[in-house]
């Protein structure tokens, strides 16, 4: 079931990094261009992993940009926001979209059924492909 002390450590083992970045209105992840190659994580299907989301949004209009896991993909439960724990930890329901600071950080518990794309403001900017772990 993924749960207990075993359970804590495949998730604390299964961390994945995305910085997103805004300059002269483009989006990257992890330093690629959207509308090139996309980044891409590799998970095994449910599977729990850890995903650390740093935005830094350099455009001067912005205060905020949202992020979304593409619905029905994926489970998404926010752990931390800004470093700062919470209290109920998953969040609890699931949610697909993230409001976030033009310099920010999200630490979500995700576990993705199918492949899914990440998107800030609409636009792709990672995609997760799914695999069942043979």
């Amino acid at each position: 079931d993924g749960g207990g002390e075993e359970g804590v450590r495949a998730f604390l083992a299964n961390e994945r990094i995305l910085i997103l970045e805004n300059r002269m209105k483009k989006w990257k992840a992890n330093g690629s261009t959207s509308g090139r190659r996309l980044e891409q994580y590799d998970m095994t299907k449910g599977e729990w992993y850890r995903l650390r989301l740093l935005t830094l949004n350099f455009d001067d209009h912005r205060d905020s940009q949202r992020v979304t896991f593409e619905e029905g993909a994926c489970t998404v439960h926010a752990v931390a926001h800004d470093g700062i724990l919470r209290f109920d930890v998953p969040q609890i329901p699931s949610q697909s979209e993230f409001l976030m600071g033009v310099a920010s950080r999200l630490d979500v518990a995700i576990k993705c059924d199918e492949d899914a794309d990440i998107f800030v403001d609409g636009e792709s900017v990672a995609a997760i492909r799914v695999t069942d772990g043979t």
